[in-house]
């Protein structure tokens, strides 16, 4: 189950909630229990070495080289910033 970042409209307490994905938009602020609450954009926790270390491709190739066929979702090397 995803873990929301949450505004009250109401009080403006912000909170986390454990929430299915179908049911994003339908939390109450555990505060003073309004359901008029503003989902926030969040960024996941990156841990060194938890993260992949790949990208989704752009299916282009090399200067030079013929394109290879893209056939389902293909991968390839992060480079490092």
């Amino acid at each position: 189950m995803p873990l929301y970042e949450y505004r009250c409209l109401e009080c403006q307490h912000e909170f986390e909630a454990l929430v299915p994905a179908v049911r994003a938009d339908q939390a109450a602020c555990p505060e003073c229990g309004v359901e008029d609450v503003l989902r926030l954009l969040s960024m996941n926790p990156a841990r060194r070495g938890t993260m992949p270390t790949t990208v989704p491709s752009t299916g282009t190739s090399p200067p030079g080289q013929p394109a290879a066929p893209v056939k389902g979702r293909q991968y390839r090397r992060a480079s490092p910033h």
